[in-house]
């Protein structure tokens, strides 16, 4: 028998929510996060993002309105963090790092997850990687005429109404 369950941790942080995924097959359809970074380590098993697979020990980062899917094609486990995007225009550098820092030795969450040494740098790197400018994203316009959705989901991989 396998022991499978997922566990949603929010943070002291609002801005910031750890899931914890053990032993589940899944599969997710084409979505979108809108307003959020997703850091994910695989643990154990194998994930398919958009036809890339990642094994034990890889890690993958999902920006924010990036058009994605997820699947597992055997029980796999992962542990990822969301960052919204506001987290990186309200604290400054110095204090993102050392959030971060002090929620990954946070005792509820050490608990549950031994952490390795690899996702709190992945973490740190991610942090570095923010300094650069934002992507700007289009604005849907509230009459979407046949042409506008052709190219919307040809650019975006997405309809308009998938992409929220």
């Amino acid at each position: 028998m396998i022991w499978m369950s997922v566990s949603f941790y929010q943070t002291s942080i609002p801005e910031i929510k750890f899931i914890h995924i053990q032993n589940q097959v899944f599969s997710y359809p084409m979505h979108t996060h809108r307003a959020s970074y997703t850091i994910v380590m695989v643990q154990k098993g194998e994930v398919n993002l958009n036809n890339t697979r990642y094994f034990a020990q890889q890690f993958f980062t999902i920006n924010p309105c990036e058009a994605h899917q997820l699947t597992t094609p055997k029980p796999s486990s992962l542990f990822t963090c969301s960052i919204e995007s506001t987290f990186f225009t309200k604290y400054e550098p110095n204090e993102q790092t050392t959030i971060l820092n002090r929620l990954l030795h946070h005792p509820t969450l050490e608990k549950y997850f031994s952490y390795s040494f690899s996702f709190k740098t992945q973490l740190e790197s991610f942090l570095e990687q923010k300094k650069m400018p934002t992507r700007n994203y289009p604005i849907i316009p509230k009459e979407i005429t046949t042409s506008f959705l052709r190219k919307f989901k040809r650019t975006w991989g997405l309809t308009p109404h998938q992409f929220k």
